[in-house]
């Protein structure tokens, strides 16, 4: 049986736009009329354009999904099947990291509500890191010109996200006058994923048992050693060395009773 374009595209659910774009990859023939130019479509049609939309649910490109439905050969078939479910794997295994990150900064807001006078959350907890390497973006709030001739590993570094943290690094000898600088910094383990290598121009931080504490720091505010104190009286307070550092990272914005401050989860290396 025959059906004009009009029929067609009501019958299958596509437009007629979509039909035109199928005919020029042949993927349906319509017969012309010659008299008056209409195309008609036939049962035969529908079995290609249901085979072409087969394979554009699997996320093919539409040149593929023509291949495959005008001049369908077993091996290439398979090839592009078996690429297709390893990409998959890839791209679930990437939301399943970015999920496992929604989850944690999920569960480390919810500590905001729990915060003491001083605008640390409690409990402080001691944590194992691995080898983090860091790309030092400011000094202060300063930007770091001497980055600039590795300013083209930078896209690297936002491409990596969500595995990249946006982290701050302060020396605390001098609590008076701590200096800080901001960064992005990445697991070790996680780099070679994202192309990037270490460097000389990146900061590393070895495997190391840390403090960790979380800070709520009013945006209005810049760095202060309020960041790092209460982890530095606990460790005193427990009888453990710790190292001349602070590293952390930014969770989250948030809105704390008309305050907009950063969610900062703070690490003291102790020995």
């Amino acid at each position: 049986m025959q059906y004009t374009i009009g029929e067609f595209s009501e019958l299958i659910g596509l437009t007629p736009d979509t039909l035109r774009l199928y005919e020029k990859y042949n993927i349906v023939n319509p017969i012309k009329d010659p008299n008056n130019g209409y195309r008609y479509y036939d049962d035969l049609d529908v079995r290609n354009l249901l085979a072409c939309r087969r394979y554009r649910s699997y996320d093919f490109p539409l040149e593929i999904a023509a291949e495959l439905t005008v001049s369908p050969n077993i091996e290439r078939l398979e090839d592009l099947l078996k690429t297709k479910s390893i990409e998959i794997d890839a791209e679930i295994k990437r939301l399943e990291c970015i999920k496992n990150q929604i989850n944690q900064t999920t569960a480390t807001i919810q500590l905001a509500y729990e915060r003491d006078q001083n605008n640390y959350l409690s409990p402080i907890t001691t944590v194992e890191l691995t080898e983090i390497y860091r790309l030092i973006q400011t000094n202060e709030n300063t930007l770091n010109r001497d980055i600039y001739p590795y300013r083209y590993e930078i896209s690297k570094w936002m491409d990596a996200l969500p595995d990249v943290m946006y982290s701050f690094k302060t020396d605390i000898q001098d609590h008076e006058n701590s200096t800080y600088t901001w960064g992005m910094a990445i697991e070790f383990s996680k780099m070679a994923a994202h192309h990037l290598v270490p460097n000389d121009y990146l900061e590393y931080f070895p495997s190391s048992k840390y403090l960790k504490g979380l800070y709520l720091a009013p945006n209005s505010e810049y760095m202060s050693s309020d960041v790092y104190l209460p982890l530095i009286e606990y460790a005193k307070t427990n009888g453990l060395s710790y190292g001349n550092f602070v590293w952390g990272k930014l969770i989250s914005s948030i809105n704390i009773e008309n305050l907009i401050c950063s969610l900062i989860e703070v690490y003291l290396p102790i020995g």
